[in-house]
Formats: C-alpha cells, structure tokens, sequence
C-alpha cells in the first residue's frame, strides 16, 4: 500500500491505515546505514496479515477475485480453528489483521473472531462492502476496539450498483459508511479502477470531500476469480498513467487546502508514485 498524501505530499502521518509507525529519525538512520534498513533497525519488519475469512457475500460483483456468492461454503474454518490460527499470528508479532472476505459480517463469530485478535495485540481491520452496517453494527464496531473499516466503493449511485450486482448496493454502502461516522468509528473507502468507473475519478473526489471521508485507497483490478474474466475492463496503461495523473492533482490539491484526506493506492506497487 503506497500512501500518494505522504510521498508526493509530503505528509507525515503519525499511523498508516496498514499500522506502521512513520519515525522521520529512524528512517533518516536507515537510509545512511551501511546497509539500509538492517543494521539501524530497532526490530525486524513483520508482514501486515489480510485474512479472507469467508467466501460468502450478500452482493455478486463482477470483479471479486475471491469468486465469493451468496451461500454458505463448507470449507470454512471453524471458529476454533480461527481463533487458532489468530493466536499463532499473534505468538509470531503480526502488526496488523485484515479481516475481508467475501463478506466478513457474514460470519456469526465475526466479532468473537476480532475480540481475539485485539486480546494478541494485533491492530485490526475489517474490509467491507458496507451494506450490512446498520447503525446497532457501527456501534458495536466501535466498542469491539477495531482500528479501522474500510468499505469498498466502486462508483457512484446506478454504476456501482451495475458492479455490484445489486440494486441499492450504493445506497446501503453509503449509509453504513454513514453509520460509521455517526458511531466514531473510523472508516475509509476503497475504489477498484476499471474501465467502467475510472472515468468518474473526478467525481469520486468531490464525494470524498462530500462525505467528509478522511481516507481512500484506490486498487488495481485482481485478475482472479470473477476479476479474472473481466480482464477487458482492465485499464491500459495510457488509462492507469491518466488516472494515477489525476489522483496526484486531487491529492495535492486536498493537501494544499489544509483537507484531512489520505489518497492510497494498492495492488500493484511497480506503477507507485
């Protein structure tokens, strides 16, 4: 995950949305090491952990890599076996769980599931596609302790809705972002670049500033389950260059008006800022 608001801006922000504390000295340090980031590290890096809990899911998006549907899949694991896996996660000192899925809130053992992790230390997150975050579940998000959630938002009204596969998709992912807001509890969007939203970056933006939203992460297209066979509405790499164009202006541009909006994208580090 590249933070655009930190490298093009040049913001340093206490945390990043993946838990890494940003230490201006010790990274001074690390870059005039003999060997950078080795002998001047405090403690060794560990990796951020995203968990697909579940491949069940309310909605049908054309491009979920996981393939995810609405029934009930067999080979799960139990909650015990999660909740064993969560503690060896802990034991080896990961920084941080995201918890996605499928849908995640899908799981009855969801907030079990994160009570464990938060008992390990591990910061926590829940990646959604927010139709299921009434305001009874923003506000038990917000007593679970969970650090952060992050809701995935295609487009806007009829075109993330076509995306979704369901109508009112955007509605019901607007007011659970909504919810979130009113409960305290922290929350972002997350945007999958395709053919058939990229031209609405622009307006995107402005909803972003709309809604007050103080985070978004805009992905590349996974070719993998239903991504894979939505390969043609990849962008090229005219597109990709001409959106990642546009996301470094209307980064800056919250950045020059004093806005409190961090711009991240993902997937796909080699066309990073």
């Amino acid at each position: 995950m590249i933070s655009v608001t930190k490298l093009h801006c040049s913001r340093l922000a206490p945390d990043s949305p993946t838990g890494c504390r940003v230490d201006p000295e010790a990274t001074r340090q690390s870059f005039e090491s003999p060997v950078a980031g080795v002998t001047s590290c405090a403690r060794p890096l560990k990796p951020a952990i995203t968990w697909n809990l579940t491949r069940t899911c309310n909605l049908n998006c054309s491009h979920c890599y996981s393939d995810a549907e609405p029934r009930k899949c067999p080979d799960e694991l139990s909650t015990r076996e999660a909740r064993g896996l969560i503690e060896s996660l802990g034991r080896f000192g990961v920084p941080t769980l995201l918890l996605t899925g499928g849908e995640p809130l899908m799981r009855a053992d969801l907030w079990e599931l994160i009570a464990c992790a938060r008992s390990q230390g591990i910061r926590t997150v829940l990646r959604t596609n927010g139709t299921l975050i009434t305001p009874q579940a923003a506000a038990r998000l917000k007593r679970s302790g969970i650090d952060d959630v992050s809701i995935s938002l295609e487009s806007l009204h009829a075109a993330h809705d076509r995306l979704r596969g369901k109508p009112g998709a955007f509605g019901a992912s607007l007011a659970g972002l909504r919810n979130c807001a009113a409960a305290g509890q922290r929350a972002g969007i997350r945007v999958t670049l395709r053919k058939m939203n990229y031209r609405d970056l622009n307006k995107i933006f402005d909803f972003i500033e709309q809604e007050k939203i103080t985070r978004a992460c805009f992905h590349h297209l996974v070719y993998a389950g239903r991504g894979n066979d939505a390969r043609a509405d990849g962008l090229s790499h005219l597109e990709t260059r001409q959106a990642m164009d546009l996301i470094l202006r209307r980064a800056e541009d919250f950045h020059r008006r004093g806005l409190n909006i961090e711009i991240l994208t993902d997937d796909n580090r080699a066309d990073g800022v």
